[in-house]
């Protein structure tokens, strides 16, 4: 995300802030893993072995689940970037938001 603007235009930028799950590039995607004792989380996937497997959520937490504890791993059509987010800016607040990402180089 640090060069976010290097590789995207603004057009780019805005139309994923305004619509966070249209497009989600690979190191982004969300996975909703599943349990034995039925929990269910969602994150991206930081780690996967036999021992363990490591999401971080969309509070950038890490959620660390034993490998033998695991049911199930499915991909997720959503991001953890939460729809609607531009609602709760300001027009100038949104303008000044796209400006930064579009100057991340």
């Amino acid at each position: 995300m640090t060069t976010i603007g290097k590789v995207r235009t603004r057009s780019e930028l805005l139309d994923s802030l305004l619509n966070p799950s249209a497009k989600v590039e690979p190191q982004f995607a969300t996975y909703n893993v599943r349990t034995k004792d039925e929990k269910t989380y969602t994150g991206v996937l930081v780690k996967r072995d036999e021992k363990q497997l490591v999401l971080r959520d969309a509070e950038n937490k890490e959620i660390a689940i034993a490998g033998d504890e695991v049911e199930s791993v499915r991909p997720s059509r959503l991001s953890l970037m939460p729809d609607g987010l531009l609602s709760a800016l300001t027009p100038q607040d949104a303008a000044d938001l796209l400006e930064y990402l579009a100057t991340r180089r």
